[in-house]
């Protein structure tokens, strides 16, 4: 079955208008504690929509997105002789106490918190979440990484033996891997989802000791094509530019300086102007070893031009120009090698 249909079809179903249903029972239960905890943990089916996701910013290791959970469970208490949902407030009945153990400060809930409960007792309820949610990332490799991406869903004062959420058997049957759904039309034109998996993954807190837990993955790749054009090739051109000094003959030294002072200079400027694009962390990405070796490959060419210089007027004219025609191969060899390396290892 087509994803996208299945996408549409998931949001219509929780986004039917409230006035559609039987008014809101009201009332509370004698005991509110989770259903026939004596036959073993409570199964609690979990679907998971992202119906956007506004941005990943991997300098600071955050994520926006805007998520639907549905969850379903059974309640014999709740069992009742209409012919349609009666609706609860989530207060009045035994819900699981779902959070996101990942969220960053205020995540928005933008459904009211309410359960239709259906003649069988079967109770299902359904929430949206708008916010910012952290993930840890190794960006050894950017831009050319791609990393796994985590919504954990967790259940506090619920251990798996309590409470076990499990995909949505309703939309397997229908065609959805693990009940999992993602848009594809995202608000990301530099990141590409490749894999979309959930499942029912204890939260330990510390080793011994977890709660009940439900994982969300997805799988982003980085398009490399905008560092590629608006980073790596501007500084493939400064390099080369500093070349041209080899092509100049020693006797034409101050031309040859400065060339290859314009070139470190023009090189140190373009650092500045691209360094709110490359990740503040701790470790060397390809992208800082790249600008690196780029920036003493520049900084070699601008000694060799001194040295050459300083050859010449040495009256060792033959041996300056022979070093000049070295480097014209020497150079070249040397930074594609390296960045062959680097960017394509």
């Amino acid at each position: 079955m087509n994803k996208n249909l299945l996408i549409s079809a998931f949001f219509i179903l929780f986004l039917v208008p409230s006035g559609a249903f039987a008014e809101v029972k009201k009332g509370s239960m004698e005991d509110i504690g989770r259903p026939s905890p004596e036959t073993g943990p409570t199964k609690v089916q979990t679907v998971i929509g992202f119906l956007d996701i506004d941005s990943i910013n991997t300098a600071t290791q955050i994520f926006e997105a805007n998520v639907f959970i549905g969850l379903t469970w059974k309640d014999h208490r709740l069992a009742h002789s209409g012919s349609g949902p009666v609706k609860y407030p989530l207060d009045k009945i035994w819900s699981p106490p779902l959070q996101i153990a990942n969220e960053v400060g205020l995540v928005r809930k933008t459904f009211p918190e309410v359960a239709l409960v259906q003649p069988d007792g079967t109770v299902s309820c359904k929430q949206r979440y708008v916010g910012t949610f952290s993930q840890a990332l190794n960006l050894k490799d950017f831009p050319f990484d791609q990393h796994k991406f985590v919504l954990q869903l967790i259940a506090p004062g619920y251990t798996p033996e309590n409470i076990q959420f499990v995909p949505d058997k309703k939309w397997i049957d229908r065609g959805v891997p693990y009940a999992a759904l993602i848009s594809k039309d995202l608000s990301l034109p530099d990141w590409e989802i490749t894999e979309v998996k959930a499942e029912n993954t204890p939260y330990f807190i510390v080793e011994g000791f977890g709660l009940a837990g439900y994982t969300f993955e997805f799988k982003g790749k980085r398009h490399v094509e905008y560092y590629l054009l608006k980073v790596i090739m501007p500084l493939i051109l400064i390099v080369m530019m500093s070349w041209a000094c080899f092509w100049i003959d020693p006797e034409n030294s101050g031309t040859q300086i400065g060339v290859a002072s314009t070139s470190m200079l023009t090189l140190i400027a373009y650092r500045f102007a691209i360094d709110s694009y490359v990740p503040k962390v701790s470790y060397t990405t390809r992208l800082d070893e790249f600008i690196f070796m780029s920036t003493v490959v520049v900084f070699i060419a601008l000694v060799q031009v001194v040295t050459t210089s300083m050859l010449f007027h040495c009256n060792k004219v033959p041996l300056a120009r022979k070093i000049d025609i070295i480097s014209r191969i020497f150079f070249p060899l040397v930074f594609f090698s390296s960045t062959f390396l680097i960017l394509l290892r």
